[in-house]
C-alpha cells in the first residue's frame, strides 16, 4: 500500500470513529475548532458510551474507549490551548495516529487472544487450520495429525490436573518446533493436535516427529502420574498448492491405522499401501479389534459414525444385547489385493469408497459401519438371524461389483458374535 493509500485509510478511520461515537470530544487532546462547543465532560461521554453499549456502539470498542478515558489515554478538555495549533485535516490525522494505533493494537491483541488455547499456548482449531492451509498453498511439506493415547486413563486414575500436564507437555513441544523451525501447529480439541512442517521431505518430517516423541517420552518418565500417556501420529506428505481438507483426511486415515494397530508410533499415509499388500490373519485380527473395543472405556454423549466414536456404539449395542438377549455381530470386511495386480493408493481409495457405498446402502438404519484401516471396514449388525449374515454380505459384495468396474480387489469378510466374546 502506498503512502497516499495509508494516509487516506487513517483519515477514513478517524472520521469513522468520530461518526461512530456520534458525540464530540477531544481525541488525543485535539478537535476541530468549530466543534469545540459540542464537547461534553468526561463523565457525560463515559455515561453515553455505557448507556448505549450494545445498541448504538459496539460493546468491545465502547469498553475500550471507557478504559482509555479511565486511564487518561483520552483527554476531554474544551479549554485545551493546544487545539489552536491544529489548522487542517493533516494535523488532525497526525494527532489521531496514536489513538488509532491503540485501537488497532487492542483489537489485534484481542483477536489473537481469542484464537489461542490457554492450556497449551497453541492456536485453536479454526485459526490454526487457516494458517496451515495458507502455508500449504505456498510450500511443499508434511502434515502430521498427532493424538495422545491413554489420556482418559490418566484423567481417571490421577485426575484432570495430571491430564492437563500431559496436554501442556505436548503443547510446549509443538510450540518449540513452531518457534525454531517456523512450522505451524494447533490444538484441534481434546487430545488431538496438528502440525505442518514446510520444506520437509519424508526424512526431515520423520526426524521432527521422532524428536517430539522422544522428548515427550523422556518428560513423561519424570512424572509418574502421566507415565501411561503416549503419542500416536499419522503423517501425509504435501505438495505446494495442496488442498487442506484432502490431506488432512489422509493424515487422519494414517492415524486411524496407528491407533488400531500399533499405538505409540507414527505412520505415513504413503506407507499404508505397502503394509497392507499381504492379506492379514482375519481370525486373529478381528478378535484383537473386539478386545480393543471392549477395553476402550466408558463414554457418554452423542454417538458418531467415525472410528473414534465407534467404540461408543460398540459398547452401547453390546450392553443392550446382553441385557435384552439381542444378538449383535461384529463383521470385518477386508479388501484383498489380487496376486497378479499391483494397486496404487488412488485405486485403493476408489475401491474403498465403492465398498462404503455398498455397505451403507445394504445395511439397515440400526446397523453401523465405519472405516477401520486403509483396507478394512467394520460393521455392527443389530439382531440379525445368524444364518442371514451370508446373504447380507453377498448383497453388499454384489452391489460393490456393480459400482466398481475393476477386479483389482476381492472383498472378504469374517464375523463374531459380540455378546459371546469374552
Amino acid at each position: 500500500m502506498d503512502r497516499y493509500s495509508v494516509s487516506r485509510t487513517k483519515r477514513s478511520l478517524f472520521y469513522i470513529i468520530m461518526a461512530f461515537l456520534t458525540i464530540g470530544f477531544i481525541i488525543a487532546e485535539c478537535v476541530l475548532p468549530s466543534e469545540r462547543s459540542q464537547i461534553a465532560s468526561d463523565e457525560n461521554i463515559r455515561k453515553e458510551l455505557l448507556d448505549n453499549c450494545g445498541t448504538q456502539f459496539d460493546p468491545q470498542i465502547s469498553k475500550m474507549f471507557v478504559d482509555m478515558l479511565d486511564n487518561g489515554m483520552v483527554v476531554i478538555d474544551e479549554n485545551n490551548k493546544s487545539v489552536h495549533g491544529y489548522q487542517d485535516n493533516a494535523d488532525i490525522e497526525s494527532a489521531a495516529d496514536k489513538f488509532i494505533s491503540e485501537v488497532m493494537k487492542t483489537m489485534s491483541s484481542q483477536e489473537k487472544a481469542d484464537s489461542i488455547d490457554y492450556l497449551t499456548g497453541l492456536h485453536m482449531r479454526s485459526r490454526g487450520q487457516q494458517i496451515i492451509a495458507a502455508l500449504m498453498q505456498e510450500n511443499d511439506g508434511c502434515l502430521a495429525f498427532i493424538d495422545m493415547d491413554n489420556l482418559k486413563k490418566v484423567n481417571d486414575v490421577h485426575g484432570h490436573k495430571a491430564g492437563d500436564r500431559a496436554l501442556k507437555l505436548i503443547g510446549n513441544l509443538l510450540a518449540e518446533e513452531t518457534e525454531n523451525e517456523n512450522f505451524a501447529a494447533c490444538r484441534l480439541g481434546g487430545d488431538e493436535f496438528l502440525i505442518f512442517m514446510p520444506y520437509s521431505d519424508r526424512k526431515k518430517a520423520e526426524s521432527v516427529v521422532k524428536h517430539i516423541f522422544e522428548s515427550f517420552g523422556n518428560a513423561r518418565e519424570a512424572d509418574c502420574e502421566i507415565k501411561e500417556a503416549a503419542l500416536s501420529a499419522g503423517l501425509c506428505l504435501t505438495t505446494k498448492g495442496a488442498t487442506f481438507e484432502s490431506h488432512y483426511n489422509r493424515a487422519d486415515k494414517a492415524l486411524y491405522y496407528v491407533k488400531q494397530n500399533c499405538k505409540g508410533t507414527y505412520y505415513f499415509y504413503e506407507q499404508l499401501l505397502a503394509d497392507n499388500m499381504e492379506n492379514p490373519n482375519l481370525s486373529v485380527d478381528i478378535r484383537n479389534v473386539a478386545k480393543l473395543l471392549k477395553e476402550s472405556g466408558s463414554y457418554t454423549g452423542a454417538l458418531g459414525l467415525n472410528y473414534r466414536e465407534f467404540a461408543r456404539i460398540y459398547e452401547f449395542m453390546k450392553n443392550v444385547g446382553e441385557r435384552h438377549k439381542h444378538n449383535c455381530y461384529l463383521i470385518m470386511v477386508t479388501m484383498n489385493t489380487m496376486p497378479e495386480q499391483q494397486a496404487d493408493i488412488e485405486k485403493i481409495e476408489k475401491a474403498l469408497d465403492y465398498m462404503e457405498q455398498a455397505i451403507c446402502s445394504k445395511i439397515r438404519k440400526v446397523d453401523v459401519c465405519t472405516r477401520y484401516s486403509s483396507m478394512q471396514y467394520l460393521i455392527i449388525l443389530f439382531e440379525p438371524q445368524e444364518n442371514q449374515i451370508p446373504n447380507i454380505m453377498e448383497r453388499i459384495f454384489m452391489y460393490y461389483y456393480e459400482l466398481c468396474d475393476s477386479d483389482d480387489f476381492k472383498p472378504q469378510y469374517e464375523y463374531i458374535r459380540m455378546t459371546d466374546d469374552k
